[in-house]
């Protein structure tokens, strides 16, 4: 409902009707939410859900004129997602530059914005400096949480040369292209389609130069956790709004119905091919229903026969379709049984000392049940051992007892 309503706003605030609606969200769909890096706006439920929103509903404010209430999205946006926020306040206040708003406007906009984050830098930055530990691992933080677990969203060069070529070359074109596309709309139009010609341009060069930075930094990856390719998302979003506005404006007013058809039209592909890629994935809702009776047999065995508060250590790669840790609905395990995960490979945590324990349990995990290491086994501290894989099985027997076996599952318990 927040996200429908902030939309409204950027419509609206853009004179933009139900055709130019439907061609964006037509295009958005068809291009994944974004043209590289794997980011979304509309999708799941993160803390960046209720920060988009936000900037959104401040854009559309910021369009009409106005200062103060952007300024105020913005900072709630920061309290939700720092990286979301802070991007979009400094993009606001090119925006503002570029409409040639008073020094005095956009000083105030700045200031007030830092006044009221301020706390929250002081906060996070605390959490950054903290020192990482004595824990053991093998190269530093940053490069654990961009190159091991993140170079799908942060570090565009930890693939090599193919996966960079194939993964993020084209979306880097394409933003070029579109930047290129408003560069030229900028130089033939004038008053407020020249202003927003000219920071979508900007938005979506943005996106070239933090490749750039992101090449220097690609042996450290200092800089990969401020997900400098986040943005993306919404540059897309709105450089289709912007050309869905462009292209429609020559539209006779007679003939408008026709466009919004055609444009019902266009959209309709790509969210029917959303639809029937959903109803295929595994479901949020009525999981339990869907599992194998083995899986089923599992899961109603751990929650009748251990404590509540018991924690387990799953093998990797524990099912086909590996629905117990990594694939939506993420974490079915844990939802279905109220067991929790010592270690999850999903969800990594942003903390220096968290992200370094949570990969030295992760580098743990794989040595327990690749090597049968029951020392490795024992530091990750859970109540039971849930393995599928009979070769697996073999490798860790002998350090735990066991309590449960079916078809396909056993679980150990640690002696």
């Amino acid at each position: 409902m927040l996200m429908t309503c902030s939309v409204w706003l950027l419509m609206r605030a853009r004179n933009a009707g139900v055709a130019e609606a439907f061609l964006v969200f037509a295009g958005f769909i068809y291009f994944g939410q974004s043209l590289l890096g794997g980011e979304w706006i509309f999708g799941s439920v993160e803390a960046k859900s209720f920060a988009y929103p936000a900037v959104i509903a401040g854009l559309a404010y910021l369009f009409s004129g106005k200062w103060l209430l952007p300024c105020l999205l913005c900072v709630l946006a920061t309290y939700f997602h720092f990286l979301v926020g802070g991007f979009w306040a400094v993009a606001m206040l090119l925006f503002m530059l570029l409409d040639r708003r008073g020094t005095a406007e956009v000083l105030r906009f700045a200031g007030i914005f830092a006044a009221l984050v301020l706390p929250l830098v002081v906060l996070i930055g605390a959490e950054r400096m903290a020192d990482a530990g004595a824990l053991a691992v093998d190269f530093s933080v940053a490069e654990v949480y961009a190159a091991f677990r993140n170079p799908h969203h942060i570090a565009p060069f930890a693939g090599g040369r193919e996966v960079f070529m194939r993964d993020w070359f084209p979306g880097i074109w394409e933003h070029a292209s579109l930047s290129a596309v408003f560069a030229l709309i900028w130089s033939r139009s004038s008053g407020s389609d020249r202003v927003h010609a000219a920071w979508l341009c900007a938005m979506n060069a943005y996106i070239p130069i933090a490749i750039l930075v992101a090449w220097l930094d690609r042996d450290t990856h200092v800089v990969a956790p401020l997900y400098l390719f986040r943005p993306s998302s919404l540059i897309l979003f709105l450089s289709l709004l912007g050309l869905a506005i462009i292209a429609l404006q020559s539209v006779p007013k007679q003939h408008y119905r026709r466009a919004v058809l055609l444009a019902a039209i266009l959209f309709a592909v790509p969210v029917g091919k959303q639809i029937v890629a959903f109803v295929r994935s595994p479901p949020v809702f009525g999981l339990e229903a869907t599992l194998p009776a083995d899986a089923a047999g599992l899961v109603d065995w751990l929650r009748s026969e251990t404590a509540p508060d018991a924690t387990v250590i799953i093998q990797p790669r524990l099912s086909d379709d590996d629905w117990f840790e990594t694939v939506p609905p993420f974490a079915g395990f844990e939802r279905l049984t109220g067991r929790g995960f010592v270690v999850n490979y999903k969800f990594v945590p942003t903390g220096k000392s968290d992200v370094a324990k949570w990969y030295t349990d992760i580098r743990n995990r794989a040595a327990a049940f690749d090597e049968g290491d029951c020392d490795r086994l024992e530091t990750l501290g859970a109540d039971f051992v849930v393995v599928r894989d009979p070769v697996v099985w073999d490798r860790v027997a002998h350090c735990v007892t066991e309590v449960f076996a079916n078809g396909s599952y056993r679980v150990g318990q640690m002696k």
